[in-house]
């Protein structure tokens, strides 16, 4: 009880002696990592950041209605935001509304053709069972960046829906070198990979 009390008194001494000093305040900056800020309208970063936390580090979003509706918004404001048109396709997708979210990731490619918005785009086209233009736009992810570790995850998860267990075992691998183990891991935890 002594330790939550001293750890509570010391929050609140630092938030005291934070609003204290020279008058001036530091504004907290959320960190950016996506090297977006300063791109676009301030009011259309603030609505991509709210929409962009909801995926919390994963490729699954948590909300994908509230995250439409705030990318709604953004494009509103920002028309030439092309990583917002990505986010609110992968949305768009978990909601099942496949045609518009491959168009929404199309302008996103349009405005900002990144090997990670062709990936998420060939995403949309395997959950959509358009598995041509998914190869396609993988390859082509890969020919941008060869280290751009979904497409490697996807071409393994399309090898292993084909039981082509040595295949998937190989992408899922490179995606494992590249920055994500997770599938590879799995995989090897049933014993399908080594």
């Amino acid at each position: 009880m002594m330790r939550f009390l001293a750890l509570t008194l010391g929050v609140l001494l630092a938030l005291a002696v934070a609003g204290c000093g020279s008058g001036k305040q530091d504004a907290v900056k959320a960190p950016d990592l996506m090297g977006l800020r300063g791109k676009h309208d301030p009011r259309a970063e603030k609505l991509f950041d709210s929409a962009r936390v909801l995926w919390k580090d994963s490729d699954v979003c948590s909300d994908p209605e509230k995250a439409v509706s705030l990318l709604d918004e953004t494009v509103k404001i920002a028309p030439e935001f092309g990583e917002a048109y990505v986010r609110r396709g992968l949305a768009k997708s978990e909601m099942g509304l496949y045609e518009e979210a491959f168009e929404d990731l199309t302008a996103g490619i349009r405005l900002n053709p990144s090997a990670e918005a062709y990936a998420f785009r060939a995403l949309v086209s395997l959950r959509g069972n358009h598995f041509m233009a998914a190869v396609r736009d993988l390859e082509y992810s890969l020919k941008l960046n060869s280290s751009q570790y979904r497409s490697y995850l996807y071409l393994g998860d399309m090898a292993f829906k084909e039981n082509q267990m040595e295949e998937a075992c190989g992408y899922y691998s490179k995606a494992c070198s590249n920055g994500d183990c997770s599938r590879l891991d799995e995989a090897k935890e049933l014993e399908i990979c080594r």
